[in-house]
């Protein structure tokens, strides 16, 4: 799935999320046949500023946010798409509809972060890029694989970061490997430690 959405966003609502009354504008993701992964994501993101996640994950029935939750979700959808989940009752039934639509089956699913997970094994850094680069690469891949459900944990992502960045990288790795905790450790520490280093070889 590609997770590029170009300028499909459009901004229609605000929310006000400091206790100093400032609000700020929400930039609705529109969803189409191949950005699914990271369209959720952001809306999951958006409905939770909104404070009506808790409808789509079941643990909430309050009609205010149900509806407000199907608002929103109707403003990240295209007509088409908008027909096909207009008799769903609530927002979770709409939601659930649309993940089936665009992911399909358990298996199809399943099918498709065997896919994912291949390519991200696959996947090492080259001499000519950065860590950021190599960083924003691996992480969308694992982003990817989650938003479809599958389990990865930090650990996993931490060990194939560590284990696919060139030799030059070895006695950073080397010295968080013996006085650090890389069972514990974030990804994103990792990428910072790995870029600290980076940026003191250019130095």
């Amino acid at each position: 799935m590609a997770n590029v959405e170009g300028d499909q966003s459009k901004t229609l609502a605000v929310v006000k999320p400091t206790a100093r009354g400032a609000s700020i504008p929400i930039h609705y993701p529109m969803l189409s046949e191949t950005n699914y992964g990271i369209w959720a994501l952001k809306m999951k993101i958006i409905l939770r500023s909104l404070g009506v996640w808790s409808v789509i994950e079941g643990a909430d029935t309050d009609d205010d946010k149900d509806q407000g939750a199907m608002v929103a979700i109707s403003q990240a959808v295209p007509d088409d798409v908008m027909m096909a989940i207009a008799e769903k009752q609530t927002a979770k039934e709409a939601w659930d509809a649309l993940r089936e639509m665009r992911i399909g089956e358990d298996r199809v699913k399943k099918a498709h972060v065997q896919v994912l997970k291949r390519q991200l094994y696959k996947v090492y850094m080259q001499d000519s890029e950065t860590v950021n680069e190599y960083s924003m690469k691996l992480t969308a891949l694992v982003g990817e694989i989650r938003s479809l459900g599958a389990k990865l944990e930090e650990s996993e992502v931490v060990e194939k970061l560590f284990s696919s960045v060139p030799d030059r990288f070895l006695q950073i790795i080397g010295t968080i490997e013996q006085f650090g905790d890389v069972d514990t450790m974030w990804v994103s520490e990792a990428i910072g430690r790995l870029r600290t280093f980076e940026e003191g070889l250019k130095g």
